[in-house]
């Protein structure tokens, strides 16, 4: 398994976010109703994910797991600590593709990520596990995975500090609240990277700082996500349509229920994350 390299260790700051360069788009060539630099960027990052898959496991390691033909791990502490950094480098180059983000002061740039960090991570994670395995397996971007009952535990204290209930419930959460209706809905990558717009300029997070929607995003990402689940399902499209926007409301919860595993789980403990991710979240 590889690990991050060394100077991807910097600290959440104005400074940091200013020297994250991706490519973004073009305000004046730019049709807004087409969006595809957008799910670009996301496939390009879905990619870049396979850097760190699980590649060295072998059958009959601890933990190791064969899957449709294929051999997943039970996620650590390390495959968290990862899958964080991930999640939020990944949500910065997302959220600088647009001016209002990019023209918000540090600080309120970091109320925004701490929650749309994770909500982009979540999504992530859903759609992977959506169509690569089973109902019971949350799979990591680095394809380890959680499973309700099943986790991996290093000493006694650990069995014996009363995690396992909080692990249980929590992974039961995932897969009950976003694995099953992106399952369901066949939710594809057009309609996760429309979900991740709304997200960030429709927030929900601590003293609600607002992104302006200078070019009238909102209405068009609707429209757009309308007309794509339309020719995707003429006959309940609307329905679909529906039903995909109320999933903003389950992946806010499941934000939520996230902050709340960090104080419950020895796999999820604050502690393991670096200082990266720790100025990040919301303390």
């Amino acid at each position: 398994m590889k690990k991050c390299d060394k100077q991807d260790s910097h600290t959440f700051s104005e400074s940091h976010i200013k020297q994250v360069k991706p490519k973004l788009a073009n305000p004046k060539s730019q049709d807004f109703t087409n969006f595809d630099i957008y799910l670009q960027l996301q496939i390009s990052q879905q990619i870049f994910h396979q850097k760190y898959s699980n590649f060295n496991i072998n059958e009959g390691d601890a933990g190791v797991i064969r899957i449709h033909q294929k051999l997943y791990k039970c996620a650590t502490p390390f495959d968290i600590n990862l899958s964080l950094q991930l999640g939020f480098r990944n949500a910065i180059d997302f959220a600088n593709q647009f001016s209002s983000f990019r023209t918000l002061t540090g600080n309120n740039k970091k109320l925004v990520i701490s929650e749309y960090g994770l909500g982009s991570l979540l999504m992530d994670q859903v759609f992977k596990s959506a169509y690569t395995t089973n109902d019971n397996f949350w799979i990591l971007q680095n394809e380890s995975f959680l499973h309700p009952n099943v986790v991996i535990k290093s000493n006694q204290a650990e069995k014996d500090n009363g995690s396992d209930r909080s692990h249980t419930e929590f992974v039961n959460y995932l897969l009950q609240s976003l694995k099953k209706p992106f399952k369901d809905l066949k939710i594809d990558n057009q309609e996760c990277m429309l979900l991740k717009i709304l997200l960030l300029f429709t927030p929900s997070y601590l003293k609600r700082v607002k992104i302006e929607d200078t070019d009238n995003l909102i209405p068009r990402c609707m429209m757009h996500l309308m007309n794509h689940s339309m020719n995707k399902s003429p006959d309940d499209g609307i329905v679909r349509y529906g039903e995909i926007v109320l999933l903003l409301g389950s992946i806010r919860s499941a934000v939520k229920a996230y902050y709340n595993q960090t104080r419950n789980s020895v796999l999820f403990n604050i502690s393991n994350f670096d200082f990266f991710i720790k100025n990040c979240l919301v303390s």
